[in-house]
């Protein structure tokens, strides 16, 4: 799907399952589980997949770097003029312990009424 077909559809629509697949925005139909089982083919992992909560509640960044012997220390001034949204992703990824794959869900579960 191109860009602009991407643009035509989306604008924060919302589209059911059969209405996403027709117009081409999903391949398939399925639920938690087919989901699952597609992601674990695309990455190529054997065996169960385990899902992990994406979200932190931390506040700020921890940064590790290793430079051998020496030692340099930024100010914190430095650490403000990185934008927030790099801080939230790098947080999201070091949750992961930075695993190559990851997958974010946009719903919040615990925001689900049913």
């Amino acid at each position: 799907m191109t860009l602009e077909q991407v643009k035509q559809y989306a604008q924060g629509r919302v589209w059911t399952g059969e209405q996403a697949q027709k117009i081409g925005l999903i391949d398939e139909l399925g639920g938690l589980e087919k989901a699952k089982e597609s992601m674990s083919e695309l990455i190529g992992k054997k065996g169960k997949l385990t899902l992990v909560d994406a979200t932190t509640k931390k506040e700020g960044v921890k940064i590790s770097i290793n430079i051998g012997e020496l030692n340099v220390f930024t100010p914190v001034k430095a650490m403000n003029a990185v934008n927030s949204d790099y801080i939230k992703l790098y947080e999201l990824w070091s949750d992961f312990g930075q695993d190559k794959a990851l997958m974010l869900c946009p719903v919040v579960p615990e925001t689900l009424q049913f």
